[in-house]
C-alpha cells in the first residue's frame, strides 16, 4: 500500500519539524519505541515533545493519560467537575 508522502506541502509552506498524528491504536507495537507518562502522576502531553522529534511515541490510556485535558479530550474521561 502507498503511504502518503506529505514532502511537497511541507517544503511549500515551510514546515521544517516532523508531523505529530494521534491514533486510536489498541495493539501499540507498531509505533515503538513508547513512552508513557508515569502513573498517578500529573504530565502535559507536550512535556512529551522532544521524545517525539526522537522518535518515541506517547502512548497514552485511559488508565494512564498524563493530565486532565488529554483525559478528557483523547480518553473521554472526566477528571475534574465545573466546580473545580
Amino acid at each position: 500500500m502507498m503511504q502518503p508522502d506529505p514532502t511537497n506541502l511541507l517544503n511549500k509552506i515551510g514546515i521544517t519539524h516532523p508531523l505529530i498524528g494521534v491514533y486510536d491504536a489498541p495493539d501499540p507495537s507498531p509505533f515503538e519505541p513508547l513512552v508513557r507518562p508515569k502513573p498517578g502522576k500529573w504530565a502535559c502531553i507536550f512535556m512529551f515533545y522532544k521524545k517525539w522529534l526522537n522518535g518515541e511515541t506517547l502512548y497514552i490510556t485511559k488508565d494512564n493519560f498524563g493530565c486532565g485535558g488529554a483525559g478528557y479530550w483523547l480518553c473521554n474521561i472526566e477528571s475534574m467537575t465545573r466546580e473545580d
